[in-house]
């Protein structure tokens, strides 16, 4: 019931992807919108700067958790 009390309150967030969308693809989008975590930049680079490899992992195992969290860091790209 709880869900259903937000829902009725929420707004469509954006504009119907196509004329196929159903209520079902329109409810989605609502309850997506409401319940998405917004990024907080600051402390996934806090995350990022704070991670050491751990025992017994290798180095490939460490490159790959730095790439993940460096996609989090909204670094850009580099040439």
């Amino acid at each position: 019931m709880e869900i259903q009390d937000i829902f009725e309150d929420l707004q469509d967030p954006g504009p119907i992807s196509d004329n196929r969308d159903n209520t079902y693809k329109i409810a989605i989008r609502k309850l997506d919108f409401y319940f998405r975590v917004d990024e907080n930049i600051p402390y996934e680079r806090h995350v990022f700067r704070q991670l050491a490899p751990r025992e017994g992992e290798t180095a490939d195992q460490f490159l790959v958790s730095l790439r993940k969290q460096a996609r989090l860091c909204d670094f850009g790209t580099r040439i």
